[in-house]
């Protein structure tokens, strides 16, 4: 299967270290284990729509078509001329949410970042929601955003590797998960 990842990058260590930087490059390295060919795209943290619409714009002009397309959210600008592009140049497009799309008040409380940018998160929600139209399936790190757009009907698939603490009434071992649904 041949994918585009566009994934999140940063201009400087400082700002990527505190995210799940190294998490992002094992998914790359995961999909060209099984087997997959893998583009990369790295779209700069802050970079406008227009610039994010050049990058996918190149893929297109080139010809390039993708079996699976995946879209780090919700830090990026997309613009509705992106999503079209995507639309044309990959069948299957995937929101991966590095971020929960909800932070409860304790949350905002403990952590200054979330405090400080509260309202410009929940507003990036709302832009992020709205991305997901454009999207066949979407990879959730947070089990209650998993749950709720299952509910609202998006193919959704939990990932919690990468979040430091998962509940264990929710945590399922990785042996234990083969065994959810046989082939």
């Amino acid at each position: 299967m041949k994918c585009l990842v566009c994934m999140l990058e940063f201009p400087t260590w400082v700002l990527a270290k505190p995210w799940s930087y190294i998490s992002g490059y094992a998914f790359v390295d995961a999909l060209r284990e099984v087997g997959h060919e893998v583009e990369l795209a790295l779209l700069l943290n802050l970079a406008d729509a227009a610039a994010l619409d050049r990058v996918l714009d190149g893929y297109a002009k080139q010809g390039a078509h993708f079996d699976c397309a995946f879209f780090w959210m919700p830090h990026l600008n997309y613009s509705e001329t992106f999503w079209r592009t995507a639309e044309r140049i990959a069948k299957r497009r995937v929101a991966v949410l590095i971020e929960s799309l909800r932070y409860t008040q304790e949350e905002i409380h403990n952590y200054p970042d979330l405090e400080e940018h509260y309202i410009e998160r929940a507003q990036r929600r709302t832009l992020v929601l709205g991305w997901l139209r454009h999207c066949t399936h979407v990879v959730t790190l947070d089990y209650h955003d998993f749950l709720e757009l299952s509910r609202s009907g998006y193919t959704v698939f939990w990932t919690p590797g990468i979040i430091p603490q998962v509940a264990e009434d929710v945590f399922i071992p990785f042996e234990e998960k083969s065994t959810l649904n046989p082939p």
